[in-house]
């Protein structure tokens, strides 16, 4: 209040250089009156494979008033590549919508790997020629090549959100995730390689209207480029909003009501958080060799079973 006071008496504003930096900076993320800035444009993401690889991605993004909610089924991928598409998606559908925006962008995310690649790390993979700091190839080039290139020239914020913690639109990006790596089925037919033919509920109290895409081929091409990624016009191109259905379906596809956790998951799970607890015990006692010896893990994974249900 005391920088509004200066400004409103019409004294001296600003003693020094860094007072007025600190003064901007403060007035462009948290308003004059120290509120957080509302921005007009928002981009929640989510993405993520499960045990057999089968991975998604899931974006609302909020335009004002306007909200849109799609997915995309990625096949075989990797939880980072889901994480990485989601943003794209996110950034190339306001880019369609509002193909010459100046608004700032406030992209919100539970992947502290993708914000931070995004807005610490991507430059110096740029100047160290896509090495990372133990001159090891960066993964997911053609990923990041393809960001730069869809968020050239927009001013973004990275805001970090705790997963599975009730964010409202965090979860309700996961539990599209869920729907669209249990309905894998629904991809394989005539909408292989495009959105689905209607609108789908997936369940979700307040983002239950969603469009989901399959976009395997799209990611192929991505990681065909590696060297380069893809042109931001090509992505559109390739996306083709303009197809979207509008219209909510009558698809016998499974809602979700939450994520997907099959016996082989949960088996899985078990079996490596075990494996891991007698690695431990096998360092502190080498003599016993326990990792040679047959473990039971069912009575743990019965215990996980009906945490779920």
């Amino acid at each position: 209040m005391k920088e509004v006071f200066r400004i409103l008496s019409g004294k001296v504003l600003f003693r020094n250089s860094r007072e007025s930096r600190f003064f901007f900076y403060k007035y462009k993320t948290k308003g004059l009156f120290g509120k957080s800035m509302k921005y007009k444009f928002r981009i929640f993401s989510d993405g993520g494979s499960d045990s057999r690889g089968n991975a998604a991605g899931a974006t609302i993004i909020e335009c004002g008033e306007k909200v849109y909610c799609t997915a995309h089924y990625l096949g075989t991928a990797t939880n980072n590549e889901g994480e990485i598409f989601s943003s794209l998606a996110g950034f190339a559908h306001i880019a369609y919508l509002y193909p010459n925006n100046s608004d700032a962008i406030e992209w919100i995310s539970d992947s502290q790997y993708a914000l931070k690649s995004a807005t610490e790390y991507i430059k110096n993979w740029e100047r160290n020629g896509w090495k990372t700091s133990a001159k090891e190839p960066v993964k997911n080039q053609g990923l990041w090549k393809t960001f730069l290139k869809l968020s050239k020239g927009v001013s973004f914020k990275a805001t970090h959100v705790k997963g599975h913690s009730g964010h409202p639109e965090n979860e309700a990006c996961d539990l599209a995730v869920a729907w669209a790596r249990g309905n894998s089925e629904e991809f394989n037919s005539k909408f292989k390689g495009k959105w689905l033919g209607s609108v789908v509920d997936i369940g979700d109290d307040q983002y239950s209207h969603w469009n989901f895409r399959d976009s395997r081929d799209l990611l192929a091409l991505i990681r065909q480029n590696g060297d380069s990624g893809i042109t931001a016009e090509s992505f559109l191109e390739e996306l083709d909003f303009s197809s979207m259905p509008k219209k909510l379906g009558t698809s016998e596809a499974k809602v979700v009501t939450k994520p997907i956790a099959t016996s082989l998951d949960i088996d899985a799970s078990v079996k490596k958080l075990s494996k891991s607890y007698l690695k431990k015990l096998q360092e502190l006692d080498p003599k016993k060799e326990l990792l040679k010896q047959k473990t039971d893990f069912s009575e743990s994974i019965k215990l996980m079973k009906r945490w779920l249900e």
